[in-house]
């Protein structure tokens, strides 16, 4: 008997392995695509902490601490919002306290940053 083509089950079975490869290729790249969003919200948190950070250290001094225009009076401060990222909404919370056990007037500024993970 000449074998001259593929059978319909040669067929079958060749495309289910294909369907098998590609829908875990496209899992794959879904995966990476929410890593993608992910990190990139980790990265403008970091860059509206490091912002709110900066300016800090650039306008206020110790003999400035208590005024109440300087960010740095103790305390916790109601949180904001910022869009920095389109579609993204970020949620700052900030509290300022003292830190008794460096033995000098120092303050620690605790910064939270939250946003929504889009759904895609």
């Amino acid at each position: 008997m000449d074998k001259k083509g593929m059978t319909l089950l040669e067929i079958v079975i060749s495309m289910l392995i294909l369907s098998l490869v590609t829908i875990g290729t496209a899992n794959v790249f879904i995966s990476a695509k929410k890593h993608v969003i992910l990190n990139r919200s980790k990265m403008v948190a970091i860059g509206l902490a490091r912002s709110y950070l900066e300016s800090l250290q650039v306008n206020v001094t110790q003999d400035t601490w208590d005024l109440s225009g300087n960010n740095l009076c103790l305390g916790v401060y109601p949180p904001f919002n910022d869009t920095f990222n389109p579609g993204m909404n970020y949620t700052i919370r900030r509290k300022v306290d003292t830190n008794p056990a460096a033995g000098i007037d120092a303050r620690r500024v605790t910064l939270t940053i939250a946003w929504d993970e889009k759904s895609s």
